[in-house]
């Protein structure tokens, strides 16, 4: 029976970029308090969300497709 590495596996690029992303993402998650994310799920306006001023977090823009 051949032991297996416990050794983490060789990531490329794009994939040790998007943990970067993920890890920064989830230190940004534990910064907000209940309330902010809350009004992250919530719109501004018909066509705006959310926004963190005191985490620089801008406000989510949306539009129509097309």
């Amino acid at each position: 029976m051949e032991l297996q590495s416990l050794e983490p596996p060789e990531l490329d690029k794009e994939e040790q970029e998007a943990l970067i992303r993920h890890h920064e993402a989830e230190e940004l998650l534990k910064k907000l308090t209940l309330e902010e994310k809350v009004s992250l799920l919530t719109g501004k306006t018909m066509w705006e969300a959310g926004g963190v001023p005191r985490l620089n977090l801008p406000r989510l823009r949306f539009s129509a497709p097309g």
